[in-house]
């Protein structure tokens, strides 16, 4: 097999270029099929004897298109010297006849979703080749992965033994350790050989030893004087010249061979674990947990309270176990505590065993890649693909997982990992999902526990029909008894001990607007009451417009002892203890607010917290007094979970003002008698304990709602991905998942910076304003200051994705784009950092289609398009005016599904 299979350049970087090496294509499938002979893992990558063959006639003319179209590509930006085979997967000799074997051969450098899917279904429902149908369905996929992974680990030795570094490329399942000792400089640091590598885990029977050739020519010195397309002509040309040979041969032996590095700790062994990673003894609900996870792989419904070590319970045995850990968060506000005590352990870990461990970040508006290798600690740009020995994730981004998206290649990787019986679940907070999000959290509950994935599912407060709801086979371990946590959880003197007070309100308000500015004045002398300078308040509201006028009045009255930011940077929250934190500020002030709080609450200092429902659920912060509007009962109860959360706080207080709940937060404006009943309980009583609070829970069971037609797009993905049906195509193309609602998301952009940038995404319901709503909508003027645009991707000759955002000029389906709302000028300088998002501008019409009842939602505005503007929009037809001498604009409806009416199950 004539050609070049891969090329090397020294230097890596710049225009400058000393040495290029090149391996022959024939040396390259030499290696691939060798591993590929001595592949003997067990499990789902075992090779099946149905198509080992077949996989061995794809690499005997494997990356043959790799010939023809080579071409080698000049420095770009800060990149150097590169080189492409751009289509060559898609050229096939004669020779490779069999369909599955040139459906593996074509398939092994893309592995996304679409590509997957389409080969399986042509093998099978074409009739393509001699297997079963079921056995194309099993094997294909992972024997596509096999293959791959003998390509990509063959790409990575080739890197270590040129440059003494290879890509960390995260679809690589491996890990390749390298000789320890440099012998010379590079190229080719480790000398040539034999060299000694090792794989982690090891995949093959026995040791092997390849041999990697490579055809190296040094640049002359006028080389550099030369033209730079005639230094791509030259550099081609030399592919083609036999150049000094330098041959290097490779001996693969397992990791843990010859007793390199420390065993990791003992598995079986509880109590020493979490002495060893941890650096504390496992309380009595952390040690039951360990022995179930240890004796049994079905599924757990772990009952207790907040705070009570129920994360490190769920994770810990399962990553003891080294398998890939999936904790599913409800809210993105929970992802700071469990990201810094889950650094904290895998650093550890790290440096207990000398392995590398990796943690992901991963919940759409924030991804991270973080490995942890012999206690230090550094964080990757690349993409991960799930290459990780813990995911922090939302449901929200599980489910585009799940069901294999990623605008680039290689998405399948994601249902392929989650798909594996070794990885685990753990779902955090679990009461917490209602409606469309509860519907998609039971059936991917199903359906990962029909595949016997080990599954916890974790609640402080789950009602009853919550739990008979879960798939059959859950086994209960509740410790919410109050005694049970005193006696066996070790914690502090005053666990669960909270005084409440009631201010009820009088009949509920003629006039909303008058009512809220009273609500908000009966709030702030609440705290004024409660204030001294030393306390951990936080003060709770409904709407984010609240919550920031109750902040700016704080700041501009400033109680002793209080203070306010001087201006929003994160210098300046280090010397502040009053804090706004809601849905709506930007996620990277976000995390800089939630850790500062944090940091003010272990050290046990005076803050005031101002917030919305986005701190309530399952946010490890120890605070002394609750402040909040009259709410739900389960809100409530999470709300009064960050109050004396670890029995320290001797006086702790919980103050409920109003009595009074609006529609659209109430689920019990349809049960009166449940409503009178919730405020006698609250008159009556005069703590908030566990058992006040079961009682509280117990006036509203909440019945389990259902989300129909997210029920059937479930199904009918899991068709699509799972099952390898092509006619559901169209569905997995949309790009768009119910999760908690049909309503989808725009991005606002307050501020376009790649370092720094303030984005935020906000439902497209909150930019609008209906027909009824003529005071909201926008001026011509206002709306000078904004710009609507679209992401348009195209994927070039080589199946990549490229794309950018252009100005918005057509209608559209926004289930079947990205768009996004600059913010421009006076209107962008308006906004303060540390408030966020607080009036939003609406610039849309919300018309309602139609019929009955309305199934879809239409968004309008108007294009005008003036000399010297991007094009600028107008949003009523009496902006625009009619008539000659009068501007002139287009028309622009984006839809959306109007939001299904929820069943009871």
């Amino acid at each position: 097999m004539k050609g070049i299979g891969r090329v090397f350049f020294w230097p890596p970087k710049g225009e400058r270029l000393e040495k290029v090496a090149f391996q022959p294509l024939e040396n390259h499938r030499q290696n691939v099929e060798t591993l590929l002979r001595h592949w003997a893992m067990e499990g789902e990558f075992a090779l099946h004897e149905a198509t080992q063959g077949k996989l061995l006639e794809a690499v005997r003319h494997h990356d043959w298109g790799k010939q023809y179209t080579f071409r080698i590509l000049p420095p770009q930006g800060s990149r150097g010297w590169s080189y492409s085979f751009s289509g060559h997967r898609f050229r096939l000799p004669e020779g490779l006849d069999d369909p599955y074997a040139r459906a593996i051969e074509r398939g092994h450098h893309d592995y996304s979703t679409p590509e997957v899917v389409r080969a399986v279904y042509r093998l099978v429902e074409q009739g393509q080749g001699d297997l079963e149908p079921d056995t194309v369905r099993r094997r294909f996929a992972s024997d596509l992965y096999t293959y791959q992974m003998c390509d990509q680990i063959e790409a990575e030795l080739s890197g270590w033994i040129w440059a003494g570094e290879a890509r960390e490329t995260p679809f690589l399942s491996f890990e390749v350790h390298p000789p320890e000792t440099h012998v010379q400089g590079p190229p080719f640091p480790y000398g040539t050989g034999p060299l000694v590598f090792r794989l982690d885990p090891f995949p093959f029977t026995d040791p092997l030893t390849l041999t990697f050739c490579f055809q190296v020519h040094a640049l002359e010195e006028g080389w550099k004087e030369k033209g730079l397309a005639e230094r791509v002509r030259h550099l081609e040309s030399l592919a083609l010249k036999g150049g000094e040979e330098v041959r290097v041969e490779v001996r693969l032996l397992p990791w843990s061979e010859e007793g390199r590095g420390e065993a990791p700790p003992a598995s079986s062994d509880c109590h020493t674990f979490y002495e060893r990673v941890c650096g504390f003894s496992p309380n009595a609900l952390q040690k039951e947990v360990w022995e179930h996870l240890h004796s049994e792989n079905d599924a757990l419904l772990l009952m207790a309270p907040t705070g009570s070590g129920k994360t490190e319970a769920a994770a810990l045995p399962l990553l003891a176990q080294n398998r890939r850990v999936v904790l599913v968060l409800p809210a993105k506000a929970l992802l700071e505590d469990h990201l810094a005590r889950f650094e904290r352990i895998l650093k550890t870990l790290s440096s207990i065993s000398h392995r590398t461990y990796r943690l992901i970040v991963d919940t759409g508006d924030r991804i991270e890649y973080m490995l942890f290798s012999k206690g230090e600690v550094r964080t990757s740009l690349k993409r991960h693909l799930y290459r990780g020995d813990l995911v922090l994730t939302t449901l929200d981004k599980l489910l585009y997982r799940y069901f294999g998206y990623d605008p680039e290649r290689k998405s399948y990787a994601y249902p392929l990992r989650l798909g594996q019986p070794s990885t685990a679940f753990v779902f955090d907070e679990a009461h917490t999902y209602e409606g469309t999000a509860f519907t998609n959290f039971s059936r991917l509950l199903e359906a990962l526990h029909v595949r016997g994935h080990p599954l916890v599912v974790m609640t402080a407060t789950m009602p009853q029909s919550y739990k008979e709801s879960l798939p059959k086979g859950f086994t209960p371990l509740n410790f919410t008894d109050e005694e049970r946590l005193k006696r066996e959880m070790g914690r502090g003197p005053y666990m669960g001990q909270r005084k409440l007070l009631f201010k009820a309100e009088g009949n509920p308000p003629e006039d909303f607007k008058a009512h809220k500015a009273s609500r908000r004045e009966a709030l702030l002398s609440e705290l004024r009451e409660v204030w001294s300078g030393k306390e951990r308040v936080i003060l709770s509201l409904d709407r984010v417009k609240d919550a920031a006028l109750v902040y700016r009045a704080l700041k501009q009255d400033r109680p002793s002892d209080l203070s306010p930011l001087s201006e929003p940077s994160q210098e300046a929250l280090l010397g502040s203890n009053l804090f706004l934190y809601h849905g709506r500020l930007d996620p990277g002030w976000r995390r800089l607010v939630y850790k500062r709080v944090k940091e003010l609450d272990e050290q046990e200092k005076p803050y005031v917290l101002v917030s919305t429902s986005a701190i309530e659920v399952g946010v490890d912060l120890n605070a002394t007094h609750l402040i909040t509007e009259f709410c739900t009962p389960e809100a409530l109860v999470q709300r009064a979970g960050r109050v004396n959360r670890r029995g320290t706080v001797a006086n702790a207080e919980v103050r409920v003002v109003g009595s009074w709940i609006p529609n659209y937060l109430n689920p019990l404006r349809e049960e009166r008698e449940a409503l009178e009943k919730y405020i006698s309980l609250l008159r009556e009583m005069e703590a908030l304990g566990p058992e006040e609070a079961r009682r509280l829970l117990e006036v509203y069971p909440r019945p389990v709602l259902q989300d129909p037609r997210a029920e059937v797009a479930f199904r009918l993905l899991s068709r699509y991905v799972y099952e390898y049906r092509l006619e559901y195509e169209p569905l997995h193309q949309l790009g768009f998942i119910a999760t908690r609602s049909w309503e989808p998301t725009l991005t606002v952009v307050v501020r376009e910076d790649e370092a720094d940038p303030w984005e935020v995404e906000v439902p497209v319901g909150r930019l609008s304003y209906s027909s009824k709503q003529p005071h909201l909508a926008p001026s011509p003027e206002e709306a000078r200051n904004w710009r609507l645009e679209v992401y348009r991707a195209h994927r070039d000759t080589d199946k990549s994705i490229q794309g950018g955002w252009e100005p918005l000029t057509t209608w559209g389906d926004l289930y079947r784009g990205r768009y996004r709302l600059v913010l421009k000028g006076e209107l962008a300088q308006t906004y303060r950092r540390d408030e966020g998002l607080v009036q939003l501008p609406r610039i849309f019409r919300r018309e309602r289609w139609s019929s009955d009842p309305p199934l879809k939602v239409r968004l309008r505005t108007w294009l005008y398009e003036d000399e010297g503007t991007e094009g600028v929009f107008y949003y009523t037809e009496e902006s625009l005016g009619r008539g000659k001498g009068k501007r002139q604009g287009k028309p622009i409806i984006l839809h959306y599904l109007a939001d299904t009416a929820l069943k009871e199950a």
